[in-house]
């Protein structure tokens, strides 16, 4: 199990990474209770069409491995840490 927290970004697939790679959702992880991650709706990615969160929308996933078939294919992957995200905001002086 990888080591998520708090303000990493992520990438949720529906399907597994392996079984269907154009379909997931980007979310920054907000809490980590109980083996289900509740992130920030980033951007979602659906048949090649991008989705647009509605304002403040948030989802929820199981971690990786407390779901059917995490032991065979990838269902969340790691885009950047806490500390990595806020390097790049900063750097754009985008606040958040």
């Amino acid at each position: 199990m990888m080591n998520l927290k708090a303000g990493d970004l992520i990438k949720s697939y529906d399907f597994g990474k392996e079984v269907r790679s154009d379909c997931y959702i980007v979310g920054r992880v907000r809490s980590i209770t109980n083996d289900v991650i509740s992130c920030e709706y980033v951007k979602g990615f659906f048949d090649g069409k991008v989705t647009l969160p509605e304002k403040n929308e948030l989802f929820s996933t199981p971690v990786q491995g407390a779901s059917l078939m995490d032991d065979v294919w990838t269902r969340i992957e790691m885009i950047a840490t806490a500390e990595e995200v806020e390097l790049v905001l900063s750097d754009y002086n985008v606040s958040h």
